[in-house]
């Protein structure tokens, strides 16, 4: 593919009505006309005048001392365009997108994600996001009922729920309440750290496939819990009990997939309020949710709303640490 770069006057682009010549661009287009008569009758220092316009490419020729209005709005304007062009060319290719920079401004990507059908737009495909410091990756995913969130290298997928905002921007919620991303309303996007975080823009970066439901324990539900309690004692050197209700095996990948979020939970509570926790019960019911009673902490997952079926490890966490 080859691309044609054309150079304009810096004044010819603005002007090219006659009788709209203003500022610099008048005293331009009259030391051009004053040009154009002298150089039929005469010659200056022996090198003829211009006479009408230079090659492409080629450097205008420096005009007489009595122009020096014309020279210093033409030649070094000109001159400073041209390098801006040249730098922002060759720049153009390697740098981030623009939305980095303007969180209000939509990425052009986005346009093939979406599909069409009895006049309703749907989601296709998943989307991944970085942040326009390259330290924060994240896929959201929106083509199913609930907004799902990923970040690159963790294993946790969160349900997101949404509330309208100032500007009729869109904030995706976690199950804590805590705001971590916002859509403006022209299509732009802002990720937030923390409770608190003044946000920093996040760029659409490819689309990808959409996140896979929760996945069946590997080996067995029971082998599987084994594997985690002791995985847990010998981190923690703490002893947990893990008791997993009665259910159809369609709910077992969302009730395993809770029993690691739980397990995570403890790990990352305080020590002295984890170590109150002594059991972990996992069964189906409606809402999802976690609390604590006593020594147990108990787990409720409602399989029929996917990933938003059971609580996130942060909010048992919080279960956990007493609010």
């Amino acid at each position: 593919m080859r691309a044609t770069i054309v150079f304009e006057n810096a004044f010819d682009a603005g002007n090219r009505s006659p009788g709209r010549h203003t500022g610099a661009g008048f005293a331009a287009h009259r030391a051009s006309m004053a040009r154009e008569a002298r150089a039929k009758s005469a010659k200056v220092d022996g090198v003829s005048e211009w006479q009408g316009e230079h090659p492409a490419g080629a450097a205008a020729p420096r005009a007489p001392a009595r122009d020096e209005g014309a020279e210093r709005d033409g030649g070094p304007v000109r001159d400073c365009m041209l390098k801006l062009a040249m730098i922002a060319l060759t720049l153009g290719p390697t740098t981030a997108p623009a939305a980095l920079a303007d969180p209000d401004r939509p990425s052009a990507l986005a346009d093939g994600l979406f599909q069409v059908e009895s006049g309703v737009r749907r989601e296709v495909a998943a989307r991944t996001y970085q942040t326009a410091d390259g330290s924060i990756r994240f896929t959201l995913d929106r083509t199913s009922g609930t907004t799902l969130m990923q970040f690159d290298g963790t294993e946790e997928v969160l349900a997101l729920q949404s509330v309208v905002g100032p500007r009729n921007d869109e904030i995706l919620r976690t199950d804590t309440g805590v705001s971590v991303v916002r859509i403006t309303s022209t299509g732009g996007m802002v990720f937030y750290r923390g409770q608190g975080d003044a946000g920093i823009p996040a760029a659409l970066e490819a689309a990808r496939p959409p996140i896979p439901p929760p996945a069946p324990p590997p080996g067995g539900l029971q082998r599987s819990l084994q594997v985690l309690v002791t995985a847990y004692a010998t981190q923690t050197g703490r002893p947990l009990e893990i008791q997993v209700g009665s259910s159809p095996v369609s709910a077992q990948p969302l009730m395993w997939d809770a029993t690691r979020r739980a397990v995570t939970a403890l790990e990352a509570a305080r020590p002295e309020r984890a170590s109150m926790v002594t059991r972990v019960s996992v069964t189906v019911g409606t809402p999802p949710g976690a609390a604590l009673r006593g020594q147990m902490l108990q787990v409720t997952v409602t399989p029929t709303m996917g990933w938003g079926g059971r609580p996130s490890s942060n909010a048992i966490r919080r279960v956990i640490d007493g609010g």
